[in-house]
């Protein structure tokens, strides 16, 4: 049996990520003194608390019934000129 150590992840800021390769999102935390630095954790769990701190997201709703998390139209703006 392989060794392992745990701790809680209450608290820990980190990214959900969506890899188009392995079809599946990933969560990424980056080592606080080095930002290149990070760790990969494939999720496993079913069901995932999650607050959303970026100011930079929306919730877009379409009057079709379909629901989207996006970039701001802010930061599309931005980014189009």
């Amino acid at each position: 049996m392989s060794q392992y150590t745990e701790k809680s992840a209450k608290g820990i800021k980190g990214f959900l990520l969506y890899s188009p390769f392995h079809k599946s999102h990933f969560f990424r935390v980056y080592d606080d003194k080095d930002k290149r630095q990070f760790k990969d954790y494939k999720i496993t769990a079913e069901d995932i608390e999650v607050k959303l701190l970026s100011k930079f997201n929306s919730l877009i709703e379409f009057d079709t019934g379909e629901n989207i998390l996006d970039y701001s139209s802010e930061v599309v703006k931005r980014v189009n000129g």
